[in-house]
């Protein structure tokens, strides 16, 4: 089609029955096009609308995320003892004992076992979240988004969920939501801020919602 110069610049389209017109000789048909458009707005206001959209998440520092989902476990009854422990202690009764710190040198598992376990625990629906740092590897390498990723992975992951938990998980949802509107700049504050904001007291409202259905669950971040 060819579009007819007026010396200057091209007229102003004017609507025509949904097409556009330029200089009277070209329509472009944009009924498809505009209303594409206008899902697009709808779907970036509704986005916009929920602060949970708006926590920034390493997802390649997931467990099971595709960049990690070569990396290797433990085979089987290797490293038995270890993992056995940290299994017991996800079942102990014993609210003193919240932080099983698996410690040693370089090179001697850690990681390894740090994964096999996450994938245990999903598979026992008590998983709630977690993050492995990667050495070279963007964000995963510092812990600048490791408390906005905990917290977004706290109000999305379903695979945990169950219908006893169901109700705890949209209390564990609404107190993250409050947060972020209370105070929008708690992603940029320091950790001890987030970790207190997003992750304890979102937590604090689960297990609290929690003991009238089942007061016995627990929930693990790796």
């Amino acid at each position: 089609a060819h579009l007819r110069d007026t010396g200057h610049s091209y007229q102003r389209p004017s609507a025509t029955n949904g097409a556009s017109q330029i200089n009277g000789d070209v329509y472009f048909i944009l009924g498809k096009e505009m209303r594409n458009r206008r899902l697009d707005k709808l779907i970036n206001a509704w986005y916009r609308q929920d602060p949970l959209n708006q926590l920034p998440i390493v997802h390649e520092a997931s467990h099971d995320s595709a960049e990690n989902q070569d990396d290797p476990l433990c085979l089987e009854n290797t490293r038995a003892q270890v993992r056995e422990c940290i299994y017991s202690w996800q079942e102990s009764d014993d609210n003193d004992r919240c932080i099983f710190w698996l410690s040693g040198m370089a090179g001697t598992g850690k990681s390894t076992i740090a994964r096999t376990v996450a994938h245990e625990f999903q598979r026992r629906k008590c998983l709630v979240a977690s993050f492995f740092f990667s050495r070279g590897s963007g964000d995963s390498e510092s812990a600048s988004f490791l408390f906005t990723s905990l917290a977004k992975q706290l109000a999305t992951r379903r695979d945990t969920a169950t219908q006893a938990t169901s109700s705890a998980h949209i209390a564990l949802q609404d107190a993250l939501r409050e947060a972020l509107r209370q105070d929008p700049d708690v992603i940029r504050k320091s950790r001890q801020d987030q970790w207190d904001k997003l992750i304890i007291r979102p937590l604090t409202c689960f297990f609290a919602k929690l003991q009238d259905v089942s007061p016995t669950t627990s929930a693990v971040l790796v």
